[in-house]
């Protein structure tokens, strides 16, 4: 098994170099990604409670870059935390602590509307969070 530091700079190499393509940046226009949009980088096996606390360090709009070991492919996706709420909300899925961003990104990804709003359980309150891959394509 590849250690977890290793992972992660082999990810930051990957979107290093795709950032510096000029197809990739017609990818990101394509998408309504903004110049100067904060991107935050997670593997696919990170927790979503774990990327949820790195989004919240920045102000929206924020891109997710979620690198996929497996393929060494990384797609996008926004996530947009919200207020915590107390009740059950029926519009809402219940998504736990042991989530990774990977599994929910592929779960999104084969939704019709690639738009998936959900809580966060497990923590001590309960967060409400819209998710969407916006390039579906992997790059």
């Amino acid at each position: 098994m590849v250690p977890e530091r290793t992972q992660r700079l082999k990810a930051a190499s990957v979107l290093a170099q795709a950032l510096g393509s000029a197809e990739h940046r017609k990818l990101f226009e394509k998408h309504g990604f903004q110049p100067g949009q904060q991107i935050v980088l997670a593997l696919d096996s990170d927790t979503v409670g774990d990327v949820l606390g790195r989004v919240k360090e920045h102000s929206p709009p924020v891109t997710v870059a979620i690198y996929f070991v497996e393929t060494g492919k990384i797609g996008y996706t926004d996530i947009s935390p919200t207020a915590p709420i107390k009740d059950h909300d029926a519009d809402r899925d219940d998504v736990g602590k042991t989530a990774t961003i990977g599994m929910l990104y592929r779960y999104v990804e084969r939704q019709r509307s690639h738009r998936f709003n959900f809580r966060l359980t497990g923590w001590d309150s309960v967060q409400v969070s819209s998710f969407g891959p916006k390039i579906t394509e992997l790059v």
